[in-house]
Formats: structure tokens, sequence, C-alpha cells
């Protein structure tokens, strides 16, 4: 069996642009240390988790105010899921409704990236998650859950933080330990620009395809 993986478009998922601009052109507050997840919001996803991982950090932190969780994604028309209504009314219930913003199916993924500091998936279950190698070629460190998929792209200490799928209070740690660490975070967030750029670009997708159908074609 040859493993593929998968790749993404490192030039639009790029570092580049003045985070300030992009923090106006989205609505978003300025200078917030910001928190980005993104995903479909259904249930195997684990937003619940990470809003209730979140609404602990930040009530642990002084300057609440200044702490934000982006939710990057919606339902698409064919989803019949309750998670989305269920978690605005945990938002309420845990009294963040101010330090969370789910945006909606958008096609700007990339600007609510660049204007983060930190990406989190929580999810339930994945192949090997685009939306994390995207943050990561953005140069964002991550936390992930440890599930398939993630565990083959995240080395737990090196360029992300691992914890156990629905394991609140360890999503909180591993948020408060980077929060704590900057020098780290920014350490994660090379190594993972550069990881992408080694290995999971489209062109390195699509040349690894080639060669196995070369291989295979060359011994019919």
């Amino acid at each position: 069996i040859k493993t593929i993986g998968n790749g993404i478009d490192h030039r639009k998922f790029s570092p580049n642009g003045s985070r300030a601009e992009i923090e106006t052109r989205l609505g978003l507050r300025q200078g917030a240390f910001r928190i980005v997840s993104v995903g479909r919001v259904v249930e195997g996803k684990g937003f619940s988790d990470l809003v209730a991982a979140f609404a602990g950090f930040v009530h642990s932190q002084a300057d609440r105010a200044e702490h934000e969780l982006v939710i990057v994604g919606g339902n698409i028309d064919a989803d019949i899921n309750p998670a989305f209504e269920r978690i605005r009314d945990q938002l309420r219930g845990l009294d963040i409704e101010g330090n969370v913003h789910i945006t909606g199916m958008v096609n700007n993924v990339e600007g609510y990236l660049r204007a983060s500091d930190l990406f989190i998936s929580p999810s339930y279950r994945e192949g090997m998650p685009r939306a994390l190698l995207e943050a990561m070629c953005v140069g964002l460190p991550v936390i992930a859950t440890n599930i398939r998929g993630a565990s083959e792209i995240v080395e737990d200490g090196e360029n992300g933080l691992l914890y156990k799928a629905r394991d609140v209070e360890a999503c909180k740690s591993a948020i408060s330990r980077l929060y704590a660490d900057r020098e780290l975070m920014r350490r994660m967030g090379e190594k993972n620009r550069s990881k992408v750029l080694d290995t999971y670009t489209e062109d390195a997708y699509v040349e690894r395809q080639v060669a196995e159908i070369r291989r295979l074609l060359d011994n019919k």
C-alpha cells in the first residue's frame, strides 16, 4: 500500500497580508488573541467541546474581552443537524457570546486564518484534514485531537499539541500552555509552514499520484 496523503494550495494559504487590515475587513476585534477553527457545524466536528474549553480558558483570564474564538463554518443545505443551535445556546449559558463568532459558510477561509494566533481541530474523526494543513501552511501553531489523520501530521510538542478527543479539560490546558509561551507558538508555526511546503502542497500531491500511476503502468 502506497500512501499518497493530501495537498493544499500553498500560494493561497500563505501568511502574507497585514493582520490589522484583515481584521478590519472581516469585522474582527483589533489585536485580540484569536483562536480559529474550521468546519461544518455538526456533532462530529467537536465544536461543543471546543466552546467549553475556550470558555474555561477565557474565564481564567483577567482581560477576557481580549480573547476571541472564531468558528469558520456553518451548515450546508443537506445537513439536518441541531448542533448549530445547540452551540448558540451553549454560548449563552457559558456567558461568552461576545467572545465567539460563527461565520457561517464563507469562501475566504485564508483571511480568518491569517488574522488568528492559534488553530484548533477538535474533530472526532477525520481522514487527513485539509483545514489543519491550511492552518499549518499559514504558519499557525495547532492543537488537534489525537485521531488518525491529525496524528499523522502533528507531532505532539514539536509542531503542535495533541489531546484525547472529547477531553475538554485537556483542550483547555493545551490552550493555556501555548498562550503562556508565545515563543513556542512562534516555533511551532514556523515548523508547520515548512512541513507543508516540504510535503503537503498540491504540486507534491499531484506528483505523488502521477509517479504511482506511471509505476503501475510500467509494471503492467
